[in-house]
């Protein structure tokens, strides 16, 4: 199940347009959006500590990963 969910952010990683990777404002909202729905079920008591180490795991994955595509296109459209 993480290993899906963590494929699935990275596939939405690599898709996502120039405009949403260039706009930083899309980085802040999709992190806002994980961190209220990890508060969330925190809250509900739905989480272990495992759960929870594994989801800020993701996140961070997530949002290195989301800074590199950032990077490339910036250096991409840079270069044109």
């Amino acid at each position: 199940m993480r290993k899906l969910l963590l494929t699935n952010l990275l596939a939405v990683a690599i898709i996502s347009t120039v405009d949403e990777s260039i706009n930083s404002r899309y980085s802040k909202k999709k992190n806002r959006k994980l961190e209220l729905e990890l508060e969330r079920r925190r809250s509900a008591g739905a989480l272990s500590v495992d759960d929870i180490s594994s989801d800020v795991i993701i996140q961070q994955e997530a949002t290195v990963i989301s800074r590199k595509i950032q990077q490339m296109r910036r250096d991409a459209l840079d270069m044109e």
